[in-house]
């Protein structure tokens, strides 16, 4: 494990654990009609970055089977408790950059909102490439580069990052501010590496892909896209056969 993966373990450990139930409930509803049931019902799947198990959870469900990834222990144990169907569920600790399963091993993969805090991406979606099976479905969460909310969470990075960590937690408790947006705040100021991609990018990183579709939850309109843009979006495409 590199110093910024044990430092993005650490501090994810810490933010998943003061989560509520409540709130990973608002959280899992959001991401299911964002994962469409068709992309891993039957399915051999792989959760990587499985995070406070949201997604394993939905996946979990349908899937023939599950292997939920990630480098925190907190996330293992807490994706373990939510769960169902525990007999169709691998868990294990384990790095993106390194996935420890044979290549071709998955019908459907999904990595939400982890790829972007790895050391090295591009090698990150390699991994990711290597791992699904040819007309197989990747699915990605990633940080995009437009909207004012972007600049917003930048701007807030910079001015607070050399605060302690533990100071700014205490402050946004006595502000009376709740576990979710105490952990969107969090996670923008402290996360050790963040990067951001144009859906342009991301779709040339992805060589041997097609059939892309970008998604996303925020608001829409014309108000929604000045505010949000793709300071966060989804990109899913499938991998090409091999002739």
């Amino acid at each position: 494990m590199t110093g910024a993966e044990k430092k993005t373990a650490d501090l994810y450990d810490d933010l998943w654990n003061d989560l509520r139930e409540d709130d990973f409930i608002k959280y899992k509803s959001r991401l299911k009609k964002i994962l469409p049931e068709q992309l891993y019902r039957g399915k051999e799947c792989l959760d990587a970055g499985c995070g406070q198990g949201a997604v394993s959870s939905i996946i979990s469900e349908k899937a023939k089977k599950l292997c939920s990834v990630d480098i925190g222990s907190k996330a293992i144990e807490i994706t373990g408790k939510r769960i169902s169907h525990p007999e169709r569920v691998v868990l294990i600790r384990s790095s993106l950059l390194k996935l420890p399963f044979p290549g071709s091993s998955f019908d459907f993969v999904v990595s939400n909102g982890v790829v972007h805090h790895t050391d090295d991406p591009a090698k990150a979606l390699s991994e990711l490439k290597r791992v699904l099976r040819p007309g197989g479905t990747l699915m990605l969460g990633l940080y995009g580069k437009t909207g004012l909310l972007r600049y917003a969470i930048e701007m807030t990075s910079m001015l607070l990052k050399w605060v302690p960590y533990r100071i700014v937690k205490r402050m946004l408790l006595m502000l009376g501010f709740g576990p979710l947006m105490r952990y969107y705040i969090l996670d923008y100021i402290y996360v050790p590496v963040r990067k951001r991609f144009s859906i342009n990018e991301v779709k040339s990183m992805m060589t041997g892909f097609s059939d892309f579709r970008v998604m996303s939850d925020y608001p829409s309109g014309k108000l929604g896209r000045i505010v949000y843009g793709t300071n966060y979006f989804y990109i899913s495409a499938k991998k090409q056969q091999i002739l």
